[in-house]
Order: structure tokens, then sequence, then C-alpha cells
């Protein structure tokens, strides 16, 4: 599942440009291994390129370095779900709409959608 707006964003990268983006936030994280947006970000190029499990491990890295991070708990939910670990998309799914907060109500909504989706309560 991919949020509202995302496949018209995702199809307009090239390969190229998520390789650019994945490139790019590769070498921030060497710079400095404790900025989880990057993580978060590089994550997002590596599942719109493709590959969930290597944004699951990204997400996994911006999620220990801040646990309160709604959006990296949807999004690695989303791709768990697309790897087929269905208790463990249910798990972060969950998580991420006990972190929700006014500000992202959309986010809420999507994690909600995706739950029912998954037969979860």
């Amino acid at each position: 599942m991919i949020p509202p707006g995302g496949e018209q964003a995702r199809d307009k990268l090239t390969t190229d440009d998520l390789e650019r983006i994945i490139s790019h936030y590769s070498q921030v994280i060497q710079l400095d291994p404790d900025f989880a947006v990057a993580y978060f970000n590089r994550g997002l190029a590596y599942y719109s390129k493709g590959d969930p499990d290597r944004a699951v491990s990204d997400w996994n890295a911006a999620i220990r370095l801040n646990p309160a991070d709604a959006e990296a708990y949807f999004y690695r939910g989303l791709a768990y779900d697309e790897i087929g670990d269905k208790e463990s998309a249910i798990a972060d799914l969950h998580k991420a709409l006990e972190l929700c907060d006014d500000h992202s109500e959309l986010l809420c909504q999507n994690a909600q959608q995706l739950l029912e989706k998954l037969g979860a309560k």
C-alpha cells in the first residue's frame, strides 16, 4: 500500500534517481551514523526501488535512534506486509497508531485502513 499520491511521485522517480538518493543518504549516514532521518529517507528510497528488505533494515535503524517515529513504524509495517510478515506488519501499524498525534492524521488513517485490510483489530 502506497500512501495517497505516493504512486505518482514514485512513478516519476527513475532507478537512477533512486540510486542517487540512496548514495546521498549513505554518505550522510557515514558522516553521522546517529542521524535517524537519513536512515528513514534511505529506507523510503529502497522501498520505492522495490527492495523492502533493505528498507526494513534502514527503518530498524531509524526506530532504534528515534523510537517515537510513527512514520518509521508505519512504513516498516508496509514493508513487512509486502514481504509477507503479517504479524510484524500488524505490530508496527498498531505502534504507529499509538504514536500518532494531531499532525499525523493521514498517517493514522492509512495505518487503520491497512490494519483492516490485514484483518487486525
